[in-house]
């Protein structure tokens, strides 16, 4: 009892913090699935397809206030979680906010703009104003319609509702085998190099004794984990990939 009680004082290492980051969200085997999961993927791909357009290709702001809408109505359809919505909204919103602060500093004030604040290069106007609410609304309306197809399809339908979306270009005798081959593989090396960077990460907090900076440099201390990581990483995908290809030799592709 003595000596699992001194195991149960200890703290996990500073670094070790890096290794849970790493980590990928288990699958969510009691996920609840309706007839939108159970749609054909070719059928999933297709309304992404149409919600992208929608949301990259049209102005206005009422369309796209509508198409968000409709993506909401969608995700909610979709049983996708609310939260986890948000999360991914309030991730990218800084970058949204900071690609609105270089259009408010950059773009010129046009002849009729209704200027209501103005310092130095910087100004505000009602023209500049709507741009950046489109530009929010840009960002929402692909942002939503992406996670809820990523959500409802898994990796084999990913793959066979793109070989059913570009048959028609392979009846024209366009090898579209290679382009599922390429996401394939994409796939299948996300995992593969998510494991080696945390098998490098556990050899750098062994060899440093799981403390590579003190708190007062925390900024350079994760610096010192990021940059020894980098370059083991890129060898052991380039090995990978040579591997990979010799492979593909081997069996004689294409």
């Amino acid at each position: 009892m003595e000596d699992t009680a001194i195991f149960e004082d200890l703290k996990p290492l500073p670094d070790s913090q890096m290794l849970s980051k790493l980590k990928f969200e288990p699958a969510e085997k009691s996920k609840k699935t309706n007839f939108i999961h159970r749609l054909p993927p070719v059928i999933k791909y297709l309304i992404l397809i149409m919600f992208l357009c929608v949301g990259i290709g049209v102005s206005s702001i009422y369309v796209l206030l509508a198409d968000c809408a409709l993506c909401v109505v969608h995700s909610f359809l979709a049983l996708y979680p609310a939260k986890k919505l948000l999360k991914n909204f309030i991730t990218i919103l800084p970058y949204v906010l900071l690609f609105f602060f270089f259009q408010m500093l950059f773009f010129p004030i046009k002849a009729g703009d209704v200027v209501y604040w103005r310092w130095a290069f910087f100004s505000v106007t009602d023209a500049k104003l709507l741009l950046g609410i489109r530009t929010i609304l840009h960002y929402v309306a692909v942002l939503i319609p992406v996670s809820v197809f990523m959500y409802c399809t898994d990796e084999i339908q990913i793959l066979d509702g793109m070989r059913d979306l570009l048959k028609p270009l392979a009846l024209l005798k366009i090898p579209t085998q290679h382009v599922v081959l390429v996401i394939c593989i994409i796939f299948r090396f996300l995992s593969v190099l998510m494991e080696e960077t945390v098998l490098i990460v556990k050899s750098q907090m062994i060899r440093s004794g799981g403390n590579t900076g003190r708190k007062e440099r925390r900024f350079f201390a994760r610096l010192a984990l990021i940059l020894p990581i980098i370059v083991p990483l890129i060898v052991q995908t380039l090995k990978r990939a040579e591997l990979l290809a010799e492979a593909l030799e081997a069996r004689y592709y294409n």
